[in-house]
C-alpha cells in the first residue's frame, strides 16, 4: 500500500461514516389554510401552493427537515381581538369586542363558527362581563370549507388572544387618594398607592388627601 493511500482511507471512511450519522431525515406533510392566515410566522395574502422547510430534530436527537406542502384556498379568514381595558381591580367591568371577516372570492355564502377558551357565559361576538382574576382570553373561529374543498385537509380557522390583568384593590390609584380628603386621617399610603401600616420619619406620603413628609 502507497504512503498516499495508507494515510487517505482512513479519512474517507471517517467521512463516509460522518455522513451517515448526520443525514438529514425528511419528513413531507401538507396542510390547507385560508388566506390572511399566519403560520410558522409567515402571512399569506394569496391563494396558491407553497412549500416550508422548518429544521430540527428528531426524538433521537438525529437531524430532521419537516417539508410542509401548503396550500392556501382563495378564501379569507380574519380574526381580531381588543378589549376597552386590559388593567383592572378585582369585579371591573372588561369589554371585548372580536372582529372576524370570512369571504370566498366566487361569493359563495360560508358558515362561520367560534367559542372562547375559558367560556363566556353570553358567548358573543362582544361580551362584557366582571372579572376577578387575571385571566387569557382566546376566541377560535373556524369555517365550514365548500364541497370542493378537501375536507381531510387542516381547514381554514384561526385564533387571537388578549390578557386582561387584574391588581389589587389595596393598591389605590394616587389621583384618587388625592382627590379624597375624606379619607380616614390615620391611613397613610406611599407614592404607589400602597398602604403603609408603619409610616418612617423623613419619608413622603399621602396622608387625608394631602401629601406630607412624615415626621
Amino acid at each position: 500500500m502507497s504512503i498516499m493511500k495508507k494515510f487517505l482511507l482512513p479519512g474517507l471512511i471517517a467521512l463516509a461514516t460522518n455522513v451517515s450519522t448526520y443525514a438529514v431525515e425528511e419528513v413531507h406533510l401538507d396542510t390547507l389554510i385560508c388566506k390572511e392566515q399566519v403560520l410558522f410566522g409567515d402571512t399569506f395574502t394569496v391563494a396558491g401552493t407553497f412549500q416550508k422547510t422548518i429544521t430540527g430534530l428528531s426524538e433521537s436527537g438525529s437531524p430532521i427537515d419537516t417539508i410542509w406542502n401548503i396550500e392556501v384556498v382563495d378564501i379569507n379568514l380574519r380574526l381580531r381581538l381588543i378589549a376597552n381595558k386590559t388593567e383592572l381591580k378585582p369585579g371591573d367591568e372588561v369589554a371585548l369586542n372580536a372582529a372576524i371577516k370570512a369571504y370566498e372570492s366566487k361569493g359563495r355564502a360560508l358558515n362561520l363558527t367560534y367559542h372562547w377558551e375559558p367560556e363566556i357565559p353570553s358567548n358573543t361576538l362582544s361580551p362584557t362581563f366582571t372579572i376577578e382574576q387575571t385571566t387569557t382570553y382566546t376566541i377560535f373561529a373556524d369555517i365550514d370549507l365548500p364541497s370542493d374543498v378537501d375536507k381531510n385537509a387542516k381547514g381554514c380557522h384561526a385564533k387571537e388572544s388578549i390578557t386582561i390583568k387584574v391588581g389589587s384593590n389595596q393598591e389605590l390609584d394616587i389621583d384618587d387618594i388625592l382627590a379624597d380628603p375624606s379619607s380616614n386621617e390615620n391611613v397613610y399610603y406611599n407614592m404607589k398607592g400602597q398602604k403603609v401600616d408603619h409610616p418612617e420619619r423623613g419619608n413622603v406620603y399621602i396622608n387625608k388627601g394631602k401629601k406630607i413628609m412624615y415626621k
